[in-house]
């Protein structure tokens, strides 16, 4: 009898809270126009575009939502009972009486309109809304995508870095053509990896733009123009810690390293000074090779620009976000 009693007390009480929310439903008129799924019982057949969203609005959706919770309520107070009187036990009973207030509590209406919580519903989207112009697909579609994307995305990085090895690996024993071939292959599939043209090789962490300015091809510049028109970040760094200003230094490429000094001025100044791990600047570097046109370039840029290597504290060049 007792539990009966309280049951059904915390049945009332439950019932009155969903009355009040009503009533605040229907004062706040929130016609905000949302996009939401229908409510449990109604189809949720996508459309062709994979869309389960319909368009509503806020108070819509509460006060459908706060329907659903009190024939929920109701109905789950009436089974419990039967399933109690039938089998003399008052399990299904003790058991709903620390479910409901839980439940309650959990719920986006009272959390919205009696305890408060969500107060900016456009940011903590309570009922799993969406927006116009968002994607109305359903959850488990877009799940899917972008596993199926990331799958990809690893396969082709895979793919690339594969490439990007064996063509450097191989430049010894391939003639020119093959080379170029090869490169500009590497060049038609760039934007497909993750990060596109900032794309680092696994385990070396260098870039295709550095491989290219490394190279001493007849097409090394025309590749570097098309390399630079996808806008690459030139302060990316290597396991060696060189730059791609770094690689045509060492490399010997006075041309690349023209245009790499022209192609972005503000961190070039940046990167002259910069000592690789073995605490040597691109000058460093192409005096080590003795790279005469290299030393010529480097010098005129560090003239022109008052870059002071021994006074100056050497700068480490920024992240991948620089």
């Amino acid at each position: 009898m007792y539990v009966r009693f309280a049951f059904w007390s915390m049945v009332a009480l439950n019932i009155l809270v969903y009355l009040g929310i009503w009533l605040l439903i229907g004062r706040t008129t929130d016609n905000t126009e949302i996009y939401a799924k229908p409510p449990k019982g109604k189809s949720m057949v996508a459309d062709e575009s994979g869309a389960v969203y319909q368009k509503t609005t806020y108070q819509e959706t509460e006060k459908s939502l706060c329907s659903n919770k009190f024939f929920e309520t109701i109905l789950g107070a009436c089974i419990s009972t039967a399933i109690s009187s039938y089998f003399k036990i008052p399990s299904a009973m003790i058991m709903q009486l620390f479910y409901i207030p839980a439940n309650t509590w959990d719920c986006p209406l009272f959390k919205c309109y009696i305890r408060h919580a969500i107060v900016d519903k456009k940011k903590d989207r309570p009922y799993g809304e969406k927006y116009e112009g968002e994607d109305m697909r359903a959850a488990k579609i877009i799940k899917e995508e972008k596993e199926a994307k990331q799958k990809e995305e690893a396969e082709q990085s895979e793919l690339f870095d594969t490439a990007m090895t064996k063509v450097w690996e191989d430049s010894s024993t391939e003639t020119a053509e093959e080379q170029e071939e090869n490169y500009q292959n590497l060049l038609d599939v760039v934007d497909d990896v993750p990060l596109g043209i900032d794309h680092c090789l696994k385990g070396e962490e260098r870039t295709l733009l550095m491989q290219v300015v490394g190279t001493h091809l007849k097409t090394t510049l025309s590749m570097l123009d098309t390399l630079l028109s996808k806008k690459p970040n030139i302060t990316l760094i290597d396991e060696d810690g060189w730059t791609a200003i770094h690689w045509a230094s060492f490399h010997g490429n006075s041309e690349a390293l023209s245009r790499l000094l022209a192609y972005n001025v503000e961190h070039a100044e940046k990167i002259i000074p910069y000592k690789d791990q073995e605490d040597l600047t691109p000058l460093g570097l192409a005096k080590d090779q003795n790279n005469q046109e290299c030393i010529k370039v480097l010098e005129k840029f560090i003239k022109d620009h008052n870059i002071e290597l021994e006074d100056e504290e050497a700068e480490k060049p920024k992240d991948k976000d620089a």
